[in-house]
């Protein structure tokens, strides 16, 4: 039988409504509960006689059969009546919490448990406090989870056709101007667009054939939409977020425009201005204008301009996106300041510099960039439009002036700013900014600024020849009095060095110094440390790279010697472009680092490798041998999804997969043992054929964290869950890994012994 969609709903509404509605004959429940009773208590009498404490005739026969029930060897009869019997009795069920925490309980029939009675003040103190932590937890999540006021969620604000409200198993056709409320859905049908206006003052276009409700906490609006499409204005928000939820994918923002579609193959998202961050079970990701995304990869991109043809406001959507496209595209195009490959402010610096940091003057950028903005925002009514609702306070006159103070400020001084930290024995160490002063009436400029802003804290400022210096206390201009001789110091030449290759920012640090008087355990290594020098440049493609550079006073040892010489990184090919971190290292031997752990372990806590030997005495395995010497030298660690719950994973090179598998299985059997005799929660281990690989998993307790873990190509893959440990294995398979090639810093090494990534972001870190 084949019905219409209109028709279809209705008989499947009446369906739900007529079995809501039907009660069944008076008795029946109470018939039913005797007979399930009458099969129970069979089959208790049935295996009394085995079962471990005989007839259950009150709290000491429950009590008894609690380390039996926690170890899952009761009959499924006994551990309904016990779950039974703890629902209903507190004494009882503070008992199994005992044994839940490892208590031995030494209960019998004939024996009660006596509890230390407490004093009338510990009472009440405690009762205070349990009040008081109850309040603080209540007021922190009231926003979150306290309901919103009763009543309107929406209004219908306009619509080119009948619209309907669904509420219960009720249909009626709403008006122009009629609301909405918690729990009613809005259904526009074929022909049919809506707007509707919610309660913080965002607004919301219906597609035809869409359906939506809107739920509120005290915080946060959410628009639950189960087809269609809908695009979103999103109104500024001083907090909370409006999200919009379809299905798994839930798009979370605030002051934006962007679009929802729902179908049956998935939901995409599209951004037509601002940001949006769209949260999905396999990632969580950060969309900026005229990006998009798909939650199935059987559902593909399409361009933007064709998903909201149906519109109303097409063409001021349309415009509204290019304009803040060409807007983005200018301020991408801004030159920053050229590289600089020499500093004079670093040869004046005094002897003792312990910490230097360079910044490139970007107050022509700042001027440039503001200058565009205001341009476009006068030219363009959508876009002038979208900043008068997004940004409310804007001609607030204290931000205007800020921006052209920094801007004032900057016309003054050279192309670098410097903060320089000099260590002054037996005080604090002195911290101050320079600069080269390229123009006269710096110091008129900043008074009469600082004047009337009204800065009444303002820093001591000292003319040293044409550079100006800058100091939170008038003592520490004394250090930067005269020019100093830190340019011919080694660490002044180290950084004269970085220099060289052209900088764009610079972080120094001279870590011999600032560790001076210290005491460092030797196998730290952090002795041997001398300089860390962390250079930022920028591409000529516009993409950030930075590098970090430490060196050594000797030959390293300890932690800071677990990096081996750069190598290729085979683990990165599991890691997917989508990744919001992935760290990957090339170490040196893993058992020589279980010999420097070991070595820390023991100078904290003597008698450690004693323990250790014990241990692998029982275990019959040897952790440095068995495990550590079957590792390789190749390791990411990668958040690669969504991050609550944090989606990890773990990669690191094998040599002999069997060894460590045997080993696992040794360290699994020892901790269950231990558990079973404690009454804690045995590890669930299982092995299961998955994706043409053998997967295994160990579960901590039924609903405990899990862990997933396979052998592949050389490699052990370890994850949060199997949907991402499947995700990892389809990446490395389809080769659409990360690429680091255009984030990293242009050199004649094509390897390197670290690197760092994070968020998508045109920042890498590598060493």
């Amino acid at each position: 039988m084949l019905f219409k969609d209109k028709e279809f709903d209705n008989a499947l509404e009446n369906a739900a409504a007529a079995i809501r509605s039907t009660e069944p004959p008076a008795g029946a429940a109470e018939a039913a509960a005797a007979r399930v009773w009458k099969n129970i208590a069979r089959e208790v009498l049935e295996t009394a006689p085995t079962d471990l404490g005989g007839q259950i005739a009150g709290c000491a026969d429950v009590q008894a059969l609690l380390p039996a029930y926690r170890a899952g060897k009761l009959t499924q009869a006994r551990e309904w009546l016990v779950q039974d019997h703890l629902r209903e009795c507190i004494a009882c069920r503070n008992a199994a919490a005992g044994v839940r925490k490892g208590v031995v309980l030494p209960w019998t029939q004939n024996e009660t448990v006596r509890r230390a009675a407490m004093s009338p003040a510990r009472r009440y103190a405690w009762a205070a406090g349990i009040v008081l932590a109850a309040g603080l937890t209540a007021y922190s999540l009231r926003d979150s989870f306290l309901p919103a006021p009763a009543g309107e969620r929406a209004r219908l604000e306009w619509s080119d056709g009948p619209v309907y409200l669904l509420a219960g198993n009720q249909q009626r056709p709403l008006r122009t101007g009629d609301t909405i409320t918690e729990r009613e859905w809005l259904r526009t049908p074929s022909g049919t667009r809506a707007f509707v206006r919610l309660r913080d003052g965002s607004r919301v276009e219906l597609s035809e054939r869409a359906e939506v409700s809107v739920g509120m906490n005290r915080q946060d609006t959410t628009v639950y939409l189960e087809r269609g499409m809908v695009i979103v204005e999103a109104a500024k928000r001083r907090r909370g977020h409006l999200n919009v939820a379809s299905g798994e994918t839930t798009v979370a923002v605030t002051g934006t425009v962007f679009a929802v579609n729902r179908g049956v193959k998935g939901t995409r998202v599209s951004v037509i201005e601002g940001s949006v961050r769209v949260n999905q079970p396999a990632r969580g990701r950060d969309l900026a204008a005229g990006d998009q995304i798909t939650s199935t990869e059987w559902l593909e991109p399409v361009p933007i301009r064709d998903e909201i043809a149906w519109s109303r406001n097409v063409d001021a959507h349309l415009k509204l996106l290019g304009d803040a496209s060409a807007l983005a595209r200018q301020i991408e195009n801004i030159r920053l300041p050229g590289m600089r490959y020499d500093s004079r402010i670093l040869r004046t610096l005094p002897a003792g510099t312990v910490v230097f940091v360079a910044l490139p003057n970007l107050g022509e950028t700042l001027k440039q960039a503001h200058q565009i903005f205001e341009d476009r925002i006068r030219e363009s009514a959508e876009l002038r439009a979208w900043w008068e609702k997004a940004v409310p306070g804007k001609d607030d006159p204290r931000i205007s002036d800020l921006v052209e103070f920094v801007r004032g400020a900057a016309e003054y001084l050279g192309n670098e700013v410097v903060i320089a930290v000099v260590r002054r024995p037996g005080g604090e160490p002195a911290v101050a900014m320079l600069a080269e002063v390229h123009r006269q009436g710096l110091r008129e400029y900043l008074d009469s600024q600082l004047q009337r802003l009204g800065a009444h804290d303002r820093p001591h400022m000292q003319l040293v020849n044409d550079l100006v210096v800058f100091a939170p206390k008038a003592d520490m201009l004394r250090e930067f009095a005269a020019p100093g001789t830190f340019g011919s110091e080694p660490f002044g030449r180290r950084i004269a060095e970085a220099y060289r290759d052209g900088a764009h920012i610079l972080f120094c640090a001279d870590l011999s110094r600032l560790t001076e008087g210290h005491a460092v355990p030797p196998a730290l290594g952090s002795g041997d440390l001398r300089y860390i020098v962390v250079e930022q440049r920028q591409s000529s493609e516009g993409v950030g790279q930075t590098q970090a550079t430490v060196n050594f006073a000797g030959e390293r040892r300890g932690i800071a010697s677990w990096l081996a010489a750069p190598g290729p990184m085979g683990s990165l090919d599991y890691v997917s472009p989508g990744a919001t971190v992935a760290a990957s290292f090339v170490v040196k031997q893993p058992d020589l680092i279980v010999d420097d752990l070991l070595s820390l372990a023991e100078t904290a806590h003597g008698g450690f490798r004693d323990e250790i030997r014990s241990l692998e005495s029982q275990l019959g395995i040897r952790f440095r041998d068995d495990i550590a010497a079957s590792l390789g030298n190749d390791v990411t660690v990668a958040l690669d999804g969504q991050l609550i719950p944090p989606a990890w994973k773990f990669i690191v090179e094998v040599k002999d997969p069997s060894r460590i598998q045997q080993a696992i299985d040794r360290l699994v059997a020892e901790y269950n043992r231990r558990a079973r005799e404690q009454g804690h929660r045995e590890l669930i281990a299982k092995t299961r054929p998955l994706w043409g690989r053998s997967v295994h998993s160990l579960q901590f307790g039924e609903g405990g964290m899990d862990i997933n873990y396979a052998f592949s190509d050389g490699y052990l893959i370890a994850a949060a869950d199997a949907d991402t440990l499947r995700r990892t294995f389809r990446t490395k398979d389809n080769g659409n890994r990360i690429r680091l090639s255009r984030y990293l810093t242009a050199d004649q090494y094509p390897n390197f012994s670290a690197v760092i990534y994070h968020d998508l972001s045109r920042v890498g870190l590598t060493i």
